[in-house]
């Protein structure tokens, strides 16, 4: 059996037990938590032609499943296999990340 990366493994949250992924964003500098479980969306900026009130959108899932490569600012290029998905912090969907340090996450 070849064990999973550790940047890979979940780790139960100290205030709700549920499971979560690390990052370290690489704009700020800092770790957080990410919530591996939470439906993202991708919004576009087109108004849909069947509901002119709403944007044209799809599941980060399904986003993943149709691009190929995605080019961030000054150049990098991502390919589909090197992005693992979209993650939503956990401090905005743990119903105790005021008990941590920053404050009130909420």
């Amino acid at each position: 059996m070849i064990p999973t990366p550790r940047h890979k493994e979940k780790t139960p949250c100290r205030g709700c037990g549920r499971a979560m992924h690390w990052v370290h964003n690489v704009i700020t500098g800092k770790k957080g938590p990410v919530d591996p479980t939470a439906t993202v969306y991708v919004m576009l900026d087109e108004a849909s032609t069947d509901h002119p009130d709403a944007a044209y959108g799809m599941t980060a899932k399904a986003f993943m499943e149709n691009v190929e490569t995605i080019t961030m600012e000054g150049g990098r290029v991502y390919t589909r296999e090197q992005i693992v998905g979209f993650f939503v912090s956990h401090f905005q969907t743990c119903p105790k990340a005021n008990q941590f340090s920053g404050g009130n996450k909420r």
